[in-house]
């Protein structure tokens, strides 16, 4: 009868969006704000030295920005690494008017030219931890 009570639960939280992936991989501060920079670690897919991930920045209300008249509590972004050299490529990136990645879509952006991973910077906590998946 248990497994029975938890089935609406369950249905309510899918339809919330509910997403058990993220996790918190680096805390950042910026604009007297406390950022917070995810990982989705059930999305990490390695090919070789090249791994994709997707990545979520949640925004504090002092750091949000203003895109398109309106405002952003999100960005998503899924990226590819190259562990072998230490650069990335943002594959694709949505910005997103509501906190955690919920919300509408203001804003999309296509694939960005490869960079270096800043040793110090948040990226290269993402990359310590998705280059050393599976």
């Amino acid at each position: 009868m248990r497994k029975k009570s938890l089935i609406p639960l369950l249905a309510l939280a899918v339809s919330l969006g509910v997403h058990a992936g993220w996790n918190v991989v680096a805390p950042l501060e910026a604009n007297d704000g406390k950022w917070a920079l995810y990982m989705d670690d059930a999305d990490v897919q390695k090919d070789g030295q090249r791994v994709r991930v997707s990545t979520l920045y949640d925004l504090p209300p002092t750091a949000r920005l203003n895109v398109k008249d309106r405002e952003v509590h999100s960005i998503r972004d899924r990226i590819e690494l190259d562990c072998g050299k230490a650069t990335y490529t943002s594959v694709g990136s949505t910005y997103i008017d509501g906190p955690m990645g919920k919300g509408d879509v203001v804003l999309a952006l296509g694939p960005t030219a490869e960079e270096e991973i800043d040793t110090n910077g948040a990226l290269a906590a993402i990359a310590k931890k998705a280059c050393s998946a599976r």
